[in-house]
């Protein structure tokens, strides 16, 4: 599923895709919401995100909490938002029970709690694989306990998909000429420490 909450067409306030689903997963109940930071259409393509607005994540969390605190087990975001701002994001909404997110690229080899919210954050670029196993008391709709691993992905050893390749040289050929459009110059050596 595509899942996304808070970006909506500009014209008529229209959701671009679906909000949250609820799964059911080994007898629980589990609501998911899509998340993207707010300034994301500053870092695409213009054409891509012409008559898109996006909402504050914050207040799409808030209100999706509200909806189904009362009706599933578990709350969980999957957030394209950072770590700094799923930190917030987990500061700030009352009753997610669970962060998924990215953007950032942070490595997180355990789960980070922030204000009783788990956040989990598994690098960039497919380097890791994710995977968490989590122990919930369904009577009190909480996480008791969880097991959590980064599993490095070993690419050298695996030969490119032919269809997804054509797919993705297309897209960059396509896009070749603004991807490649000098929009600035750094005066020092970049500093991402």
């Amino acid at each position: 599923d595509i899942l996304l909450a808070n970006v909506v067409r500009a014209k008529d306030n229209s959701l671009l895709f679906q909000p949250h689903a609820i799964y059911y997963l080994d007898g629980l109940s589990v609501a998911v919401v899509g998340l993207i930071y707010q300034k994301f259409t500053h870092s695409v393509i213009h054409e891509g995100v012409v008559g898109l607005s996006v909402t504050d994540p914050v207040e799409a969390a808030q209100k999706f909490v509200e909806t189904f605190k009362d009706s599933v087990d578990m709350l969980i975001a999957l957030s394209h938002s950072g770590w700094k701002q799923d930190s917030i994001m987990a500061s700030q909404v009352r009753g997610l029970d669970l962060i998924i997110g990215g953007h950032s690229h942070t490595v997180l080899n355990q789960p980070r709690i922030v204000n009783s919210v788990m956040i989990a954050h598994a690098g960039s670029k497919g380097r890791y694989l994710g995977h968490l196993n989590l122990s919930v008391d369904t009577t009190a709709n909480t996480i008791t306990n969880f097991e959590a691993e980064l599993i490095p992905v070993i690419t050298d050893s695996i030969k490119a998909d032919f269809w997804v390749s054509r797919l993705v040289k297309g897209f960059e050929k396509k896009h070749a000429k603004q991807l490649e459009r000098r929009i600035g110059t750094l005066a020092n050596d970049w500093n991402n420490s």
